[in-house]
């Protein structure tokens, strides 16, 4: 890493290096110091300079071992020799003399804590950069390495935390002497493998978006690029590379681009271009190769074999061809012709002997031959990963099964998560469960929480079914005792309009309906939105109480008085036991019963489900708050496992009717309060977002689907 140091000086006899090796004016003798804007590029020295210089260092440090500069020099030798144990002790002298307005203290901390990192001692690395941080917090590198370091731990909500708050501090204007290394294009790739890490591939896309902006040069960036757009059915952001490639006239990038749209499955896009393409691609037959396969996989195969025909044997796109001749069959069940095609691959000279290995053995594994799985080189995994991605998009879920073993064989578990995340972003849900069940249980991160999701919701899909399956009611719609009429008084209206206008808010209601449509629970929600805004939390939580009256299963409320309560329980409490209030609504009569209604809750939604039990039996004792109740009830045995004693519990129609309704919408909440903690773990995860939504749309459908 460059450190600053001082190049233009006024011409006083005061000023004059010193050392040997690494000449420099000290920075005590120093003041009015500036930053010229001026960037000098100084390229590596030559080995025999290095040697010399290292030397030299040792020399001198043996003749004055307290010089901070000194100590803090040999240590950078050391650490780009990677002799981190000995960097770390000379960067650790050289902080004992070191003055922070030195322009070289922040290089010097920096340098400590990455060779920390090194070695892996994350807790003293922290504090290095917390150090650095404290002391020039205007020097955004410690905030990054920070984040590199909680990368490596994998705790990605902190490393996001601290990415965004670099390039925050970049967007202002810097008068730091020295100015940050680190620039914000280096820090938004971090970002994005950051999002990578736990699956954000949409949002890992537009940070790599935004660097490609600055730097279209990157090949492993444009690689990024390209694989993750074909991920996220970017088809448009690959159509604007293709278009810029070829205003460009750039054929390397082009043909990458090429490839990912194949991928993608866009050859209609790549043959309406490609009047434009032929005059940069340039080879005959690279042009018709590329005709070939995207008339092939269109399923002309007249015209593809046309394009084929053109094509030389002795040149490399002919191998080329016939390896996506053979994805061809395998893809559409074309067995005899894929052996036909094995055989012309084992002759062709253009394709290496490891590419003929790796495919006849994915033949025979298709074909359901017995065949010994070898650890896969790069190229090869690469191959073999590309195609199991394809089979993933096309919905060929068992095809893309077969060619996990292949994939795991002598990988790391990291690997293997990798995988189940693919394959979980592509809607495969119970493959991703089979895979994870493959190797030994671990920490599966942001996973874990969509395979306990989809294992909940199935087991409790399973039971509903069972239920509904011996009778004949198909009906789920709530009974009507639990949503009687809750169209708002005018008095509640007419408070719910002044307190928008009086906040100035003209967005104040977020369920897109007019005042006039709205209801008592929607209404009260708002001003207990509104309140919140300005910081009344007593009048916030009055409302949301007051909301759940009307409807004690609205999601977002119930959610937010979790969040209440979890903030600040003694004053969660004390409003609830405090002074006398009359229950709206229909379902509680009684202020007692609708506090144990909402203890009950709280206890369920934090997974204390003997206590919710407790709870939510003495409401059972209450006529009005019957149903709900024994639906939470249900819930909570559920839960615990006991399901012997859940069944023995419905055992009248209408317990079915009105209960097990009910069951699967508490289920339902409980299952996306699940999923929120993940969320805050694993910030903006696309996986968990999804999951959420998966939830509420489907749920219907389990049911009925099951009762079948």
């Amino acid at each position: 890493s460059p450190v600053e140091s001082l190049r233009l000086l006024r011409n006083r006899r005061e000023y004059r290096y010193r050392y040997k090796a690494f000449e420099r004016i000290p920075d005590e003798i120093l003041s009015n110091i500036e930053d010229s804007g001026i960037r000098i590029a100084q390229y590596g020295d030559s080995r025999q300079l290095r040697d010399s210089r290292f030397i030299l260092l040792e020399e001198e440090l043996e003749a004055y071992p307290d010089d901070g500069y000194l100590q803090y020099m040999y240590g950078i030798e050391l650490l780009n020799r990677q002799r981190f144990e000995e960097g770390i002790a000379h960067f650790q002298k050289a902080l004992l003399n070191v003055n922070y307005d030195y322009l070289y203290a922040p290089h010097l901390l920096k340098c400590l804590g990455w060779s920390l990192i090194y070695l892996k001692r994350y807790p003293e690395a922290l504090e290095v950069f917390d150090e650095g941080s404290k002391a020039f917090p205007i020097y955004s590198d410690f905030l990054v390495l920070k984040a590199e370091l909680y990368k490596q731990l994998k705790q990605y909500r902190d490393a996001v935390r601290e990415l965004e708050d670099s390039l925050k501090i970049g967007e202002q204007s810097n008068i730091m002497v020295p100015a940050p290394e680190i620039a914000a294009s280096a820090i938004l790739e971090l970002l994005g493998e950051v999002h990578e890490q736990f699956f954000n591939y949409r949002q890992a896309l537009a940070c790599y978006l935004q660097v490609y902006k600055s730097d279209s040069t990157d090949k492993e960036l444009l690689y990024k690029i390209v694989r993750l757009a074909g991920r996220t059915d970017s088809a448009d952001v690959l159509e604007d590379m293709l278009i810029s490639a070829v205003e460009q006239n750039n054929a390397e990038k082009l043909i990458l681009i090429i490839d990912a749209l194949c991928r993608h499955w866009e050859f209609e896009m790549i043959l309406a271009h490609m009047e434009q393409l032929e005059p940069l691609l340039g080879e005959t037959d690279l042009i018709e190769s590329i005709k070939f396969y995207c008339y092939l996989m269109l399923g002309d195969v007249q015209e593809a074999e046309l394009h084929f025909s053109v094509v030389s044997e002795d040149r490399p796109f002919y191998g080329r061809i016939l390896l996506q001749w053979i994805e061809y069959c395998w893809l559409y069940d074309k067995w005899p012709e894929a052996l036909k095609l094995l055989e012309e691959i084992d002759r062709s000279e253009s394709i290496e002997r490891q590419v003929k290995a790796l495919y006849r053995l994915i033949n025979r594994l298709f074909t359901g031959e017995k065949a010994y799985l070898p650890i896969l080189g790069f190229q090869e995994y690469e191959m073999a990963g590309a195609l199991h991605e394809n089979l993933l998009r096309l919905g060929q879920e068992k095809k893309a099964e077969i060619l996990l073993p292949l994939l795991l064989k002598g990988r790391e578990d990291d690997c293997r998560i990798n995988l189940a995340g693919l394959i979980l972003y592509c809607g495969h849900i119970k493959t991703a469960r089979k895979l994870m069940e493959l190797g030994e249980p671990q920490t599966l991160g942001v996973l874990e929480h969509i395979l306990w999701s989809n294992s909940f919701m199935e087991k409790i899909g399973e039971y509903i079914g069972r239920v509904y399956g011996e009778t004949e009611n198909g009906d789920l719609a709530l009974p009507s005792a639990l949503h009687p009429p809750d169209k708002p008084g005018k008095a509640l209206l007419d408070f719910y309009e002044f307190l928008a206008a009086s906040g100035g808010n003209t967005d104040v209601t977020c369920t897109g309906s007019s005042d006039a449509e709205m209801t008592c629970t929607e209404i009260h929600a708002e001003i207990g939105r509104f309140y919140e805004k300005a910081q009344k939390r007593t009048e916030a939580f009055s409302a949301y109480l007051r909301a759940l009256q009307w409807d004690p299963q609205n999601e977002p409320v119930l959610q937010r008085i979790n969040e209440i309560f979890q903030e600040d329980t003694s004053f969660f409490n004390t409003f609830l036991e405090g002074k006398e209030w009359t229950p709206e609504g229909s379902l509680f009569h009684h202020r007692k019963e609708f506090i144990l209604y909402i203890h009950g809750f709280i206890y369920f939604i934090n997974h204390q489900f003997e206590e919710a039990l407790t709870y939510f039996s003495k409401v059972m004792a209450e006529d009005t708050g019957y149903y709900i109740a024994r639906a939470y009830i249900i819930g909570s045995l559920l839960l615990l496992g006991r399901e012997e004693e859940t069944g023995n519990r419905l055992n009248k129609q209408e317990d079915i009717d009105y209960t097990v309704p009910l069951l699967f919408s508490i289920c339902k909440t409980y299952a996306r309060c699940r999923l929120d903690e993940g969320y805050r773990q694993y910030p903006q995860s696309e996986l968990i977002m999804e999951e959420k939504e998966r939830i509420r749309q489907s749920v219907i459908e389990v049911l009925y689907d099951n009762g079948e």
